[in-house]
């Protein structure tokens, strides 16, 4: 009796056992006939990346190397892109004091080093170029004013010029490392000493007679004739003429004698 409600038993599990799976065929079955029927929906993932040139990408088991277009056999593409390694841009640059310069959309005046990053347009994160700029700003020396004396006649050599006049003289130097600014300044004040042109004397002489002018003697012989005489004095820093002196010296005629009559 129990053998046969066992039996009994076991036959009605396989029973229900095999309507499950012929429902579920019946179910895959379905489900393969609407897949073929209906239109098939694809959900495209496009991703976009890039690496330095001798980099690589691992991008669903495949090793990315050279720029293209990857797809996996399913929905995923990948642009690929392998770009230049970055560049270096190394500049000098000098401006005059109060000048501004605008480099790199960037408006400087003070002097230092600066740097900027020129970026791949369609990659933001990946630098193209790195561009660093060491400028300089040229601020003008202005000397002390120089004082020369000349004595008048005399010629100044200042700053390969050739100064003769009295007055104020200027120069300016340009910069080497911005010809249109200038790097120091000069200034001369130059002075004339001229000497004091005393009144002229006048002597008369007659032929015979001796004169003591200014430490100098003066013979009126027979080769005497109307003259001028000048003396000239020295003196100071630089040792210029002070003091100039004249004599006209005219000769006359000596004075008749009359004989006495016995």
């Amino acid at each position: 009796m129990i053998r046969k409600t066992m039996q009994f038993f076991h036959q009605s599990l396989l029973s229900e056992a095999r309507k499950v799976v012929s429902g579920v065929l019946r179910s895959a079955a379905l489900l393969c006939v609407v897949a073929c029927v209906l239109p098939r929906t694809v959900h495209a993932d496009v991703q976009k990346q890039a690496v330095y040139e001798g980099d690589s990408l691992i991008w669903r088991c495949q090793l990315l190397g050279e720029t293209g277009t990857y797809t996996d056999g399913l929905s995923y593409t990948m642009h690929f892109s392998v770009l230049d390694l970055p560049t270096s841009e190394n500049r000098s640059l000098a401006i005059c004091k109060g000048d501004t310069l605008l480099w790199n959309c960037m408006q400087l005046w003070t002097a230092g080093e600066y740097k900027d990053t020129t970026w791949y347009k369609e990659f933001p994160t990946m630098a193209k170029t790195y561009h660093r700029l060491n400028l300089q700003v040229v601020e003008a020396i202005v000397n002390p004013v120089e004082n020369q004396t000349i004595c008048k006649g005399d010629t100044l050599l200042w700053r390969c010029q050739k100064l003769y006049k009295e007055g104020t003289y200027k120069d300016t130097v340009k910069s080497l490392l911005c010809p249109s600014c200038d790097s120091a300044y000069y200034e001369l004040h130059l002075s004339l000493k001229e000497p004091t042109v005393n009144p002229a004397e006048n002597i008369t002489m007659i032929l015979g007679e001796t004169l003591l002018w200014r430490c100098k003697q003066i013979v009126c012989d027979k080769l005497c004739t109307d003259s001028v005489f000048t003396d000239t004095v020295y003196g100071g820093t630089p040792s210029c003429a002070t003091d100039i002196y004249y004599l006209e010296l005219t000769v006359g005629c000596a004075p008749l004698i009359e004989a006495e009559h016995e």
